[in-house]
């Protein structure tokens, strides 16, 4: 960690192949920085959904978290020129312990609809769209056998229950706290 203009910079590396360059994670503001030679990807830490350390106490330790549908993978050793792998779980512990803190702090730590959730929403949608279509066939059919007084009327009674329903989808879709 190292000061710049007033702020701490977080900042962990390791190379994860013989033949790519270092990799280096930073935290810079609200955002996790991870950049490999040119290549440079911004992951905002509001969205970060999921953080776990899998391989505990194994040779393999790394931590995995997820931005929504993005996942980051950070390694605790890093591969050295003669190809064996150098253990940084000091400064890697220090690193994840930074960055579960700056999540924190940066939103609310929010998981995604339960799967009970998704399939009532899925359930709802599916009765929207058979509603509306019924109301299309509704009113269709009353226009094409010469009734369009009664088969709008009805027709747009039927089609309020799709609209009404559809306000129910944010309330289902949205993330558990």
């Amino acid at each position: 960690m190292s000061e710049t203009g007033g702020r701490q910079l977080i900042r962990y590396a390791a190379r994860t192949a013989p033949v790519s360059p270092e990799t280096v994670w930073m935290v810079e503001g609200d955002d996790l920085v991870e950049t490999c030679g040119r290549r440079r990807r911004v992951f905002p830490l509001s969205s970060l959904s999921d953080m776990r350390v899998i391989g505990e106490g194994g040779p393999r330790r790394a931590a995995q978290l997820l931005f929504g549908r993005r996942r980051l993978l950070i390694p605790a050793q890093s591969l050295l020129a003669t190809l064996r792998f150098q253990d940084r779980s000091g400064a890697f512990d220090a690193f994840i312990k930074q960055v579960e803190a700056r999540a924190a702090v940066s939103a609310v730590q929010a998981k995604p609809p339960s799967r009970a959730a998704r399939q009532i929403a899925q359930a709802l949608v599916w009765t929207i769209v058979l509603t509306g279509a019924g109301a299309l066939f509704l009113i269709v059919g009353a226009l094409l056998s010469g009734f369009p007084d009664i088969g709008l009327a009805l027709g747009a009674r039927l089609l309020f229950v799709p609209i009404l329903l559809s306000a129910a989808l944010p309330w289902l879709l949205q993330p558990r706290r």
